[in-house]
This record gives C-alpha cells, structure tokens and sequence, in this order.
C-alpha cells in the first residue's frame, strides 16, 4: 500500500511540474501563433486538474 501512495505522490508531482513548464513556454507559442498557445494552455490545465483528480492520501 505504501508503494502505491509513493507511485501516486511522484506522479502527481511530475503532472505538476508537466503543467508547470507549459505554462511557462505558453507566452511563446501564443506568440507565434494563437493555435499552438492553446494547445499549451489546454494541456497545463489538464495536467493541473489530473493532479487534483489524483487521490489524496
């Protein structure tokens, strides 16, 4: 059981610094086109929200 919580810290972590750096090259992709900022945007809010979505122990 203590495995699982770990597996499930790490990957909430990991999703949380995913979504993290998309944010943070989000600025430049909106600038080169609106399609591709999107993109960014749509994928961090995922991965924010699949952290949330992650059981809290």
């Amino acid at each position: 059981m203590e495995r699982s919580r770990e597996a499930l810290r790490v990957a909430a972590g990991l999703s949380l610094v995913a979504a993290l750096a998309h944010v943070w090259a989000m600025p430049e992709h909106f600038a080169e086109w609106w399609g591709y900022g999107g993109f960014f945007l749509v994928v961090a809010v995922a991965q924010g929200l699949y952290v949330q979505a992650l059981p809290h122990t």
